[in-house]
């Protein structure tokens, strides 16, 4: 009887360990599960941040080759401003070189009337 009884405590302590270890092992597999769910949630917010470190170096380069441009736009429109500048000295020195023409022709042509109207005086002098 005595060994029956040590047999039953024996048994009933060992199945009161499976029992804690059971649970044991329960609460660690729900841990697990916890932990298992996280890390696929943070493997994906990774993911995200690689897409978007992609998608921030793409847009970078994309800003550098458009500054590069804008600064080569920015070259050929003060070239070019330049040229329009040069042409339109070039168009007032001929407009003033155009009017001081105009100026002498006139002025010439003032003194042919007046050489033909002396000429027209001195023939009908002469008749």
């Amino acid at each position: 009887n005595f060994i029956s009884s040590n047999i039953e405590c024996v048994v009933e302590a060992k199945n009161k360990e499976v029992q804690a270890a059971a649970w044991n092992l329960s609460s660690t597999v729900n841990e697990l599960d916890i932990l298992e769910k996280k890390h696929r949630q943070l493997k994906d917010e990774l993911t995200e941040i690689s897409n978007l470190k992609a998608e921030h170096n793409d847009l970078l380069q994309e800003f550098k080759e458009m500054s590069k441009e804008l600064l080569e736009v920015n070259v050929e429109k003060e070239e070019a401003r330049e040229r329009c500048d040069l042409h339109k000295s070039r168009l007032k020195d001929a407009v003033d070189d155009l009017e001081e023409l105009e100026y002498e022709r006139d002025e010439l042509k003032e003194e042919l009337d007046q050489t033909f109207e002396d000429s027209a005086r001195l023939e009908r002098s002469l008749r």
